[in-house]
């Protein structure tokens, strides 16, 4: 029996056998397939749709991109961005993940239809191009230099997996909104453990959710509960579709309401990063930090940073960000410092200075790793972010022939072997001391959005606060 002959058999044998599907689990994990398996759904627009998945995905992201390069007259840039955009749709397709792709933009272009307040998107999903296009992100990739590697890598078999927020009182209708599209018995939330829902992690199946793992059912609610944990899920070929409850989106939203209902007009997604009242009232008044801060998970780590830094454009809040992150706090003193004249930098590329010099001369970002990486050793974008994942783990198998190739690659571009064996000891000994810089310019606009709402605003901002 072929390979995918006995994937196909064990994945439609089902209906209700969790052996089976522990068996195929088994398989996966053995490396008996050599791609991907999931139950993920076919997207279609309705159910006469005769569209293939990949042609809508490609005309979905040809108009988005031109929508949002309306205006932009440069035929060089034009193409960049259109080279870009190919190469990612070349991926999605080779990975056989474009259904992915067209249910989160469904979702979200629902979320937005229905003025629920949508965020720019977090985690690594902003790396993408096709997610700006489809309108799943709100981030420029290449203004903000991300690489689509950092989010799908096709030398990992590894599902996209986008964060994506929406208005904290209002996502629950997403959850029924997609109930709707694809049926009750086809979504689930995961649980952590038997008892304990995670009600922003779903998984939506192409089948009943019944035939494949056992499920809790709840009397007060129709959205069913997994009784399999998050990496069980996966491991059974489940996909996780991740919706979001945000305060700090329903509280700017209320205010943007209030200042709507006054007859004027505001769109905070149109809000450009330069405000420099805006840096400066985030410099001065602990007080936005802190009513900002405290409608964001994890909060509670950003002000003491904030207070240290004192950003003063859009980078330094990035980068405020990335270093109230526990394992980087311990580098926010340093980033105030500058380490123009440090040896690592000095003997670094002109490129790989320009790669540093938005975070004050440190690489503290994962991408930026990747950049270096690429840049002093001449990896493809793919190998650097799977270098920079087994950065993250003193005792991965593969470190020592990362090392390897990172140095006689150096060297092979110039480098001499001990200036390049600094410059990777530069870099590993933070091992998984660096942020995903997607994540960190998502916080950063909604940061941003909340101080210049507070400034611009202050009337319809304390009016939603005292409520």
């Amino acid at each position: 029996m072929a390979h995918a002959d006995l994937d196909y058999r064990l994945v439609s044998s089902g209906h209700g056998n969790c052996n089976l599907v522990c068996i195929f689990a088994t398989l996966c994990t053995f490396g008996i397939r050599g791609t991907v398996v999931t139950y993920m759904p076919t997207f279609r627009i309705c159910e006469a749709d005769p569209v293939a998945p990949m042609q809508l995905l490609a005309t979905w992201c040809r108009d988005g991109l031109a929508a949002r390069l309306d205006g932009i007259n440069d035929a060089d840039i034009k193409a960049r961005y259109q080279a870009r955009l190919n190469t990612e749709l070349d991926v999605i397709k080779r990975t056989n993940v474009c259904n992915y792709f067209l249910i989160v933009a469904d979702y979200v272009r629902w979320a937005r239809d229905n003025a629920i307040a949508v965020g720019p998107g977090r985690g690594s999903g902003p790396c993408s191009l096709v997610a700006f296009a489809l309108g799943i992100t709100r981030i420029d990739p290449l203004r903000h230099k991300l690489p689509f590697e950092r989010f799908l890598n096709s030398q990992r078999q590894v599902l996209p997996d986008f964060d994506i927020d929406f208005c904290d009182e209002r996502y629950p209708e997403v959850v029924q909104y997609l109930q709707r599209r694809y049926g009750v018995e086809r979504l689930a939330q995961v649980s952590s453990d038997e008892q304990t829902p995670l009600e922003s992690r779903l998984v939506i199946a192409d089948r009943s959710l019944k035939d494949l793992v056992p499920l809790h059912e709840h009397a007060d609610s129709e959205v069913l509960t997994t009784k399999l944990t998050m990496p069980e899920v996966a491991d059974v070929g489940l996909v996780r579709f991740n919706v979001i409850g945000n305060k700090a989106l329903t509280f700017m939203q209320r205010v943007v309401e209030l200042v709507r209902s006054t007859g004027k007009d505001i769109d905070t997604e149109c809000v450009l990063f330069d405000d420099l009242a805006v840096f400066s009232a985030l410099r001065s008044s602990g007080s936005v930090v802190k009513e900002c801060f405290k409608h964001l998970p994890g909060g509670e780590c950003y002000e003491s940073t904030f207070n240290l830094i004192k950003p003063e454009s859009f980078a330094d809040l990035c980068a405020s960000i990335a270093l109230s992150f526990p394992a980087l706090q311990s580098r926010a003193e340093q980033y105030t410092q500058s380490a123009e004249n440090t040896r690592f930098m000095r003997l670094c590329s002109q490129d790989c200075q320009k790669i540093a010099e938005e975070t004050r001369g440190y690489i503290i970002y994962q991408e930026q790793l990747m950049d270096v990486a690429c840049d002093v050793a001449g990896f493809s974008y793919a190998k650097g972010d799977s270098f920079r994942r087994a950065l993250k783990h003193p005792a991965h198998p593969g470190l020592a022939a990362f090392r390897k190739d990172f140095i006689s690659g150096a060297v092979d571009r110039g480098y001499s072997h001990p200036d390049a064996e600094y410059i990777y000891q530069g870099i590993a000994k933070f091992g998984d001391a660096y942020f995903t810089k997607a994540h960190a310019v998502a916080y950063a606009m909604v940061v941003y959005q909340f101080a210049w709402l507070k400034l611009r605003f202050p009337n319809e901002y304390s009016a939603v606060k005292a409520r």
